[in-house]
């Protein structure tokens, strides 16, 4: 085992899973999100990373989390967890098991993600 402490864990597992340095943990619901949530539970055995991003993306898009769904659409193709591709199934299976306007905010999620994306390649 390292020397890493649990804040350490979950900021590094913060960095990896979102594609941004974490939050300044400096009150108890930071503290807790680093603590517990990205250093204990994004680091859990039973599920693969990849896993936990989709149960992540589906949650935010069936509770209408547009700007946590766009985070992490953006973090999952930028970390590899996902391809375009497999997103684009992803929101066909939420569209057709959460609702088609679930699926269509979703879609709308990737493809602005792309869009930015592109715009930023273009640069």
């Amino acid at each position: 085992m390292s020397d890493e402490t649990r804040r350490e864990r979950g900021e590094r597992t913060w960095r990896e899973v979102m594609d941004f340095d974490a939050l300044p943990a400096t009150e108890p619901y930071t503290e807790f999100t680093i603590d517990t949530v990205f250093a204990e539970l994004w680091n859990r055995p039973g599920l693969s990373r990849r896993d936990r991003r989709l149960i992540s993306l589906t949650i935010c898009a069936m509770s209408a989390q547009g700007m946590a769904m766009g985070a992490h659409v953006a973090a999952a193709l930028s970390s590899g967890d996902l391809t375009v591709e497999e997103l684009d199934e992803w929101v066909l299976q939420l569209s057709f098991y959460g609702g088609w306007p679930v699926g269509s905010s979703a879609y709308a999620a990737l493809r602005g993600e792309l869009a930015k994306a592109a715009t930023t390649d273009d640069d």
